[in-house]
């Protein structure tokens, strides 16, 4: 399938005037689900952790910004960047350079979001909101330290 979907076992998967339609289990629940070919689901990347480098004691790292470099964004679509400090709480969204929680800008290529936290294990998610049948594509990500 290309959406996610989070089970144990996906049974049959037949496709029914072009809509998929698949059942599943899931904890010993069962179920079938149909899949929208219009629409696609918002999805989160999670990235691999972030450590900082070796410093003196008295210096904490200090994750600055994230650059979200992307095909060009779909009007009506978005992208949102989260982080997370030191394997602990909740993850945070961060603000884009213009205090936006979301970069929206049709035909955008380049997204910067505003960190400014510390900490010693920095961990990226990335949100793409599609509209209809689009999806943002974000094809490198850069994190910038002190």
């Amino acid at each position: 399938l290309e959406y996610q979907f989070d089970a144990d076992e996906i049974g049959a998967v037949t496709c029914v005037e072009g809509t998929i339609i698949f059942s599943f289990s899931n904890g010993g629940d069962y179920g079938v689900m149909a899949v929208d070919p219009n629409n696609k689901a918002t999805g989160d990347y999670q990235g691999l952790d972030f450590k900082a480098p070796t410093k003196r004691s008295a210096e904490i790292t200090e994750w600055k910004t994230a650059e979200l470099f992307m095909n060009p964004l779909p009007s009506g679509a978005a992208v949102e960047f989260w982080y997370r400090l030191d394997k602990t709480g909740d993850f945070i969204q961060a603000k884009t350079a213009d205090g936006n929680d979301q970069y929206t800008s049709s035909g955008g290529k380049k997204a910067v979001f505003r960190i400014g936290a510390t900490g010693e294990i920095f961990e990226p998610r990335i949100r793409v909101i599609p509209i209809n049948n689009q999806s943002p594509e974000v094809y490198r990500t850069r994190v910038f330290f002190t």
